[in-house]
């Protein structure tokens, strides 16, 4: 998204050394709700034609998490598919879906910056992909800058609070959000899996693309294979 603060940094954090990241920046109003998110739908396929054509990145991924849900993972595929039709295509909350599987997470918690009506889109998402939701909390944040500009010790303070002993995993979602700064540091505090929105996504893309790297420093995601998302 044009108003996202924490993608790319992170993006260019995890990267392992030989994976090129390419982004391009796709536009969208700084003020987060369904209707707005439902626009960028129609930028898509041309935001993803600019991603080095002449390269012909492996994976091509539309990196917004509320948006993704709102315009349905299909939807996204199809527009990404349109543009690019050379690369696989991706999105965050597929990403999200893969990760949470391969730690074998079902009963969640999950933190974002959202307001209460995209929250409940997610919640639903979540159920509908067969995770148990024991807790949503959203800031109640309006703008993709607001969300870019909450520091990454209030996430993890923010996660801690909202964990519950049941819970098999904290999701912290939303790509412009530096929750994964942090993301290590609170697994270590509650003794359970942390997703981020960018790290799921990074990682699936980097299992799509056949790469198998073991990331330290981000979390315990990356030391799975992801067998069952690797290209066969």
């Amino acid at each position: 998204m044009s108003t996202d603060l924490a993608s790319e940094q992170d993006f260019f954090d995890m990267a392992p050394p030989g994976v090129g990241i390419h982004i391009t920046r796709l536009k969208t109003d700084d003020h987060t709700t369904r209707e707005t998110l439902a626009q960028h739908i129609h930028h898509m396929a041309d935001a993803a034609s600019r991603l080095q054509p002449d390269m012909k990145p492996e994976v091509v991924s539309y990196g917004c998490t509320s948006g993704s849900i709102v315009n349905g993972e299909q939807a996204v595929f199809d527009a990404i598919v349109k543009g690019a039709p050379w690369a696989q295509p991706m999105c965050i909350v597929t990403g999200v879906v893969d990760a949470l599987r391969a730690v074998g997470a079902q009963k969640l918690v999950v933190g974002t910056p959202y307001l209460d009506e995209i929250n409940t889109a997610e919640a639903e998402f979540l159920v509908r992909k067969g995770f148990d939701i024991l807790d949503i909390q959203g800031l109640n944040l309006a703008t993709g800058i607001e969300f870019g500009q909450v520091t990454p010790s209030f996430w993890r303070d923010f996660a801690v609070q909202i964990d519950q002993p049941e819970a098999d995993a904290i999701f912290l979602s939303c790509g412009g959000i530096r929750a994964l700064e942090v993301a290590e540091e609170i697994e270590q505090i509650v003794g359970k899996p942390v997703i981020t929105s960018n790290q799921a996504q990074f990682w699936s893309c980097l299992r799509r693309a056949g790469l198998p790297d073991r990331l330290t420093g981000f979390g315990q995601l990356f030391q799975h294979p992801g067998t069952e998302i690797l290209p066969q």
